[in-house]
């Protein structure tokens, strides 16, 4: 039987106890300024002396340690200045596999700057001590939070929901930093309606030629760490916004940038679309990820297996049809972050104008 422990995402008690019971403090310690936060806490916590080291790129550090006695629970906040913009929760899910934390439940949640992640998990500790915690990661423009949550097993559905309080409490005090982790590229063209879209500035845009039916563009990720010559394929995005007459469905949208993917020497192991929730103003919405291998035309030996994500939107006038390659976690879990949310980004950013 899979192991199950409260993933509590409301307070159920009367606002009049949370406020007796908790105090907001503002964490200011961090001798640079925009690493300063808020959050709630139980007025048992204590406060430790960590806090004043500001983060780096890629190089986490504790913001704040709070503990109580009783029940005995941590509370540490720690940051990270992101390289590249990646969501939380993928960064999350990287953390806990490289901690070897047992996840028990998730519950990601999409935001404007990315998919928030919230996880439940188990560990060993301390003499073979089982321990319970809870895991929320978030994101300001470039700054990446993670609130861990820490109690022996036996304590932990008793302060599940005091967990929950702090998480819901928690904001930065400068909240100027924008969205993204970087600097973004505007695209944007008239065909076949007026468009608009960003894209991180860590993507090398190409144009691509246009008609009164079709618009498109292809963009080459800038990889942290160069790829060998055998990889450079990867890290591909295509987008392209088409008249809603020049296809009957969205199958028929998708089958071209399949075809291309296919005519490079990608075989694609699955080509079923899985419908999503549409936001406006699209009527349909559908997703597509597959694990690829690139195939050696000489030999016919395949190699570089990699993933493969399109989305094909459904609009009154025009279909739109983003498809990006690139590496599997396992080879490369910046890249394969990094590839995930330009898809998100190019397809919730895009204004169409009617």
């Amino acid at each position: 039987m899979a192991e199950s422990l409260p993933h509590p995402t409301a307070i159920g008690r009367p606002k009049n106890e949370i406020q007796r019971d908790f105090i907001s403090i503002e964490q200011t310690r961090c001798s640079d300024p925009i690493w300063h936060f808020r959050v709630g806490l139980p007025h048992a916590c204590a406060i430790g002396p960590q806090g004043e080291e500001p983060p780096g790129d890629d190089e986490p550090r504790t913001l704040g340690l709070f503990h109580r006695e009783n029940p005995p629970a941590d509370i540490e906040v720690t940051g990270v200045m992101a390289l590249r913009e990646v969501d939380p929760a993928d960064y999350l899910d990287c953390l806990l596999e490289v901690e070897q934390k047992n996840v028990v439940s998730r519950k990601s949640v999409p935001m404007r700057g990315g998919v928030v992640g919230d996880a439940v998990a188990t560990w060993k500790a301390e003499g073979d001590k089982t321990f319970a915690g809870r895991y929320f990661c978030t994101k300001w423009g470039p700054r990446i939070f993670v609130l861990e949550f820490r109690t022996p097993k036996e304590h932990y559905e008793q302060l599940a929901e005091d967990f929950f309080v702090s998480i819901a409490t928690f904001s930065v005090l400068d909240d100027s930093l924008g969205l993204f982790a970087e600097k973004v590229h505007t695209v944007s063209n008239t065909a076949p309606i007026p468009w608009r879209v960003v894209v991180p500035e860590s993507w090398i845009i190409k144009p691509e030629p246009n008609t009164d039916k079709v618009a498109s563009f292809q963009a080459t990720q800038v990889p942290v760490v160069p790829s060998a010559e055998g990889e450079r394929l990867y890290g591909k995005l295509s987008f392209a916004v088409v008249a809603r007459s020049e296809a009957k469905t969205g199958r028929a949208a998708a089958n071209a940038y399949l075809s291309a993917v296919r005519d490079l020497g990608i075989a694609v192991e699955t080509d079923a679309f899985v419908e999503e929730p549409a936001a406006d103003p699209f009527e349909k919405s559908w997703l597509l990820v597959s694990n690829v291998t690139k195939q050696n035309k000489n030999t016919k030996n395949t190699k570089n297996p990699g993933e493969l994500r399109c989305r094909v939107l459904m609009h009154k006038k025009a279909w739109v049809i983003a498809g990006v390659l690139g590496p599997v976690r396992k080879d490369s879990a910046l890249a394969w972050m990094q590839n995930k949310r330009v898809l998100d980004i190019v397809t919730t950013t895009l204004k169409l104008k009617s």
